[in-house]
């Protein structure tokens, strides 16, 4: 809706699909942590290497 009239009905999925198809993209945002850094915080250790 906008300004009180409907300007699209569809599903919620189908509207983001249609964004996306349409080529759209979100700019990507990198949190300032990781959960490395949560575990290396909890426990002050660093990962094992595999």
């Amino acid at each position: 809706m906008d300004e009180g009239k409907i300007i699209k009905l569809d599903t919620p999925d189908r509207m983001i699909d249609e964004l996306v198809e349409a080529g759209f993209e979100r700019p990507k945002q990198v949190k300032a942590a990781n959960l490395e850094d949560v575990f290396i915080h909890l426990t002050g250790k660093e990962m094992r290497p595999d």
